[in-house]
């Protein structure tokens, strides 16, 4: 089997691509978070309970 490695350019991603991924990958996490907690945050903690 041939080195796999030798293979140039199979995967390559340059750096400021890759950073805009991971900031758009935090972005849409704390998103994804803020949403419930926020609605969370609107209910009566003792209706919150009795409805578990």
């Amino acid at each position: 089997m041939a080195n796999i490695t030798a293979i140039q350019g199979i995967a390559v991603l340059p750096w400021q691509p890759a950073l805009a991924l991971v900031v758009i990958s935090c972005a849409l996490t704390f998103v994804s978070g803020l949403i419930p907690s926020s609605a969370a945050s609107r209910r009566d903690p003792v209706e919150a309970l009795r409805s578990e």
